[in-house]
């Protein structure tokens, strides 16, 4: 089920998209459930092995912006953007050409689509040889814990994704930054790790919109309840004045670094384990093992897990975004 990366696999993994089936395939954000995003019947096993509203679009992934633009137009800002940021985990929501080969499942029958080209060599490699639109959302049961291992995947779904082409953990580890520029507005439509500021000055000074969490669902990431354990989340918990004991919960911590010996020990002493994010207030590789320690502690079979306030850093809110979320 799981496949290690090699020529004779991408070389598999290409013909089982082409003949319309579905494989899951790395990124450096999460791994994805890849389908032909031109073939209405390939796309639809996505949405039927993941129980996904079909309201909710997908991203289609690139390996050439020249392929972008047979399916999107691809103004002046999303150049800049490309420019900037590509490949990279980033995804552009852009109005469809009149031709274009993405799926109206793909865009939930919407005039735009999102788009992007992921920084994963094994995956460019799939999409070069593919050489069309890839529809991959997160490889993962709809609203439940996106996967950054192959072993994720395999857990999640068991045998009902039959190709998972291992791309080893993902660096990124949190779903791509969404910009919307389908109008003359600029706006994040989903957190990631590309800030606002860092596009701001890609677009040579424009100012970018947040999320409307009152706006429809034009990009993946929009719903209330995503990214969920099946545990019960507490987050935003408060490490001070703790009277009762967690015997059967676990606390993640953002960083040990920044917390007094002694107060770790009392933690340790309250609950019956005790994680932590990233070493030395890392906020790259706190990204990065969010979704693996949620994995892991939901194996745990834990009463609830405790996520203490995650510290403002240029990360930060798309952290915050997916516990929030994960905690609905």
């Amino acid at each position: 089920m799981i496949y290690p990366d090699s020529d004779e696999n991408i070389k598999k993994a290409t013909e089982l998209l082409k003949s319309g089936e579905i494989v899951a395939i790395p990124t450096e954000t999460v791994y994805g459930l890849a389908a032909d995003a031109a073939n209405e019947t390939a796309v639809s096993k996505i949405f039927e092995i993941k129980g996904r509203p079909n309201f909710n679009p997908l991203i289609s992934h690139y390996a050439q912006v020249s392929e972008i633009e047979k399916d999107v137009i691809f103004n002046e800002r999303a150049k800049l953007i490309a420019d900037e940021f590509w490949p990279g985990p980033i995804s552009l929501i852009l109005p469809k050409q009149e031709n274009s080969r993405i799926s109206k499942l793909v865009s939930a029958g919407l005039e735009t689509a999102a788009i992007r080209m992921p920084n994963h060599p094994l995956c460019l490699k799939i999409l070069e040889a593919f050489r069309g639109p890839i529809a991959a959302p997160s490889a993962n049961p709809s609203s439940r814990i996106s996967p950054s291992k192959a072993i994720h995947v395999k857990n999640l779904f068991q045998d009902k994704v039959k190709f998972i082409l291992d791309g080893g953990d993902c660096n990124c580890g949190l779903e791509s930054t969404i910009l919307d520029l389908s109008t003359e507005q600029t706006k994040i439509l989903r957190y990631g790790a590309i800030n606002a500021i860092a596009i701001s000055n890609a677009l040579q000074g424009e100012i970018v919109l947040s999320p409307d969490d009152k706006e429809g669902i034009k990009a993946p990431g929009m719903l209330l309840k995503h990214y969920s354990p099946q545990t019960k989340l507490k987050i935003d918990f408060s490490l001070e004045n703790i009277a009762a004991d967690y015997e059967n919960s676990a606390l993640i911590l953002y960083s040990f670094s920044s917390i007094p010996p002694e107060k770790l020990n009392y933690l340790h002493s309250k609950f019956k384990s005790v994680f932590e994010l990233c070493s030395n207030a890392n906020e790259l590789e706190a990204a990065a093992n969010l979704y693996s320690i949620l994995h892991k502690l939901d194996d745990l079979s834990y009463e609830q897990i405790c996520v203490e306030k995650i510290p403002k850093s240029q990360i930060s809110k798309a952290i915050e975004d997916r516990l929030k979320r994960a905690a609905a």
